[in-house]
């Protein structure tokens, strides 16, 4: 497997770790909704706490994905040394 499928692969796994974290995130919503509805604020509190987590790690997983584009596009550039 060559250095740029490796990288894509990488980009790849990434891209999909974000994806779950936002499925997470959309779930999380959809229940503090529903304890807010209930006037339970103890657990929306602590859903509020869990979203903000998730809101982070895909905030890392952007950041992680932006540092391999950027490498795989400094590879890509660089001429072929013999």
């Amino acid at each position: 497997m060559s250095y740029i499928e490796e990288m894509l692969e990488e980009i790849l796994k990434l891209v999909y770790r974000e994806y779950r974290e936002i499925v997470e995130i959309e779930r999380l919503t959809c229940e503090l909704e529903e304890r807010l509805n209930h006037s339970d604020r103890k657990s929306a509190n602590l859903i509020l706490e869990m979203r903000q987590s998730e809101m982070e790690r895909v905030s890392q997983a952007k950041r992680a994905i932006s540092e391999l584009l950027e490498l795989s596009l400094i590879h890509i550039s660089e001429p072929t040394r013999p």
